[in-house]
């Protein structure tokens, strides 16, 4: 049986290429032809000689000046390779990744031969090549005129393929503010796909000319800011709560490795001008995460009763009446939704605000208690331990969330360690605020334990595992077991 790996004989002898359609010997004959010639050239009367003829006659003036013009050619053929393989196979499509363009080579051929053919006129065969100099060039003139615009843009697309200024995929902005991600590049334009869907097709030459932001490099994420208007009854510390927060509520800005801030940019008459940075991943994004970020900013607002205040002077002399600042916050819970507007009240009167400094734990994880925490301003972790005592990071709590209801309705020992992620504010509503209320209405303990079972449910991914039918029957059960504890609590 025939081994396949000699079924072709050729395969191991082919000579390998250098990139520019030839290999070394491709390079190297035209070379060595032209030593040829010019030793022939240089000792044409030996060759006369040979033949029986007058070595000072005409027929070895003649050999010499052919040899010597064949010598140019040659030589002329082996320079427009070499300047083939070295300049665009091993400068200019190395670096850009794509050959050089045809027009460009051929017309570097062209001038080495141009050049060979004026050299042999005028030095080998002594004839006057002024006049073909003149209508060489008057015919380059023209024809360099009717392409200047082509030309110039084969030029300066081996220029920007050389200095790869940006890539395919790339994000880039014009001169005249279009952003579009690069799609196609030739020696000729650059195409961009802009987010609206269209194309922009773009000279090189104009590309080469004027300014242009590439926003994928040297990395493919990069910051960006807006400005927010605030109150200068909101002070820094308030601000910078509830401007960190929304930023680290993004999960995709806080995964790129850079630190995103909040600045102060001016004092006007209406206000402080916050200036909020923050790092998006790929251009791509930009609009979708701005967004994100500026609707935690407008839910860290509400939650916390924060305004922008209004052109007139007149909207700082209208304060909200203390015993009122906080119902419309309470009224979004949904634990204490079941509640009157006033019973709220009297929560909204008992409740203690707390400032929780960051790093420091306002629960930890097994620990006795018997009070609910509402976040009002700020970002807060939450981490449970492991059977190994390892914490994991299990979630995050912003405006509007809350924790330790178990602790606040059964008594229960704290799940979990929480720990503000920036200085944040919160309320704190104890056994002792909500008793009086489930004394005079115990109904409202069945109300309760429904929604602490539903929350339940929801926390433990419980619905990801059961059927429909089953989990149905699983929050009915806890439902019960909470109204067991929250009535043996109470005492109702």
């Amino acid at each position: 049986m025939q081994d396949s790996r000699n079924s072709n004989p050729t395969k191991d002898t082919e000579e390998p290429k250098t990139g520019a359609g030839f290999g070394p010997i491709g390079l190297i004959w035209p070379i060595a032809l032209a030593l040829v010639l010019i030793v022939a050239a240089l000792d044409a009367g030996s060759i006369v000689g040979a033949f029986d003829l007058d070595p000072d006659g005409v027929e070895a003036a003649w050999l010499t000046k052919g040899l010597t013009a064949l010598f140019w050619f040659a030589a002329a053929f082996a320079a427009q390779r070499w300047l083939r393989v070295l300049l665009w196979t091993g400068i200019v499509e190395a670096r850009s990744g794509v050959p050089a363009p045809g027009l460009l080579i051929d017309m570097s051929a062209a001038l080495i031969y141009v050049a060979a053919l004026i050299i042999v006129l005028s030095f080998v065969f002594d004839l006057p090549v002024t006049g073909l100099l003149t209508t060489s060039s008057i015919v380059i003139a023209v024809i360099g005129f009717a392409l200047r615009g082509m030309i110039s843009d084969l030029f300066t697309g081996v220029a920007l393929g050389v200095e790869r200024p940006f890539s395919i995929g790339d994000w880039v902005e014009l001169n005249d503010g279009t952003v579009g991600k690069v799609v196609m590049m030739n020696w000729r334009a650059t195409r961009l796909l802009t987010k609206e869907e269209t194309t922009v097709i773009i000279s090189n030459s104009e590309l080469a000319t004027g300014r242009f932001k590439n926003y994928s490099t040297p990395d493919r994420f990069f910051r960006d800011e807006i400005e927010i208007l605030l109150d200068y009854s909101v002070t820094a510390w308030r601000a910078e709560r509830l401007l960190k927060s929304a930023i680290w509520s993004v999960q995709e800005v806080v995964d790129v490795p850079r630190e995103s801030e909040v600045r102060i940019k001016e004092f006007t008459e209406s206000g402080t001008v916050w200036l909020v940075r923050f790092w998006i991943p790929d251009y791509g994004s930009l609009h979708r995460l701005r967004y994100e970020v500026q609707r935690a900013i407008l839910r860290n607002m509400h939650f916390s009763g924060v305004h922008v205040p209004a052109q007139r002077i007149e909207w700082r002399s209208l304060p909200r009446e203390a015993p009122q600042r906080d119902i419309d916050f309470l009224h979004a819970i949904d634990l204490i939704a079941p509640l009157t507007d006033e019973e709220i009240l009297v929560i909204n009167d008992q409740m203690t605000q707390h400032l929780f400094k960051r790093g420091v734990p306002v629960v930890s994880q097994g620990e006795a208690g018997h009070s609910l925490f509402v976040v009002k301003e700020g970002m807060l972790s939450v981490f449970v331990a492991g059977a190994d005592g390892r914490e994991t990071r299990v979630g995050s709590l912003i405006p509007g969330a809350f924790f330790g209801e178990l602790s606040l309705l059964t008594g229960a020992p704290r799940g979990a360690t929480v720990v503000p992620e920036v200085d944040s504010v919160g309320f704190e509503i104890t056994k002792n605020t909500l008793a009086p209320i489930l004394q005079r209405r115990p109904e409202l303990a069945e109300r309760l334990s429904e929604t602490l079972a539903e929350r339940q449910m929801r926390t433990r991914e419980a619905f990801a595992a059961l059927d429909a039918e089953t989990g149905i029957e699983r929050r009915a059960s806890l439902s019960e077991e909470f109204l067991k504890g929250i009535k043996k609590f109470f005492g109702i």
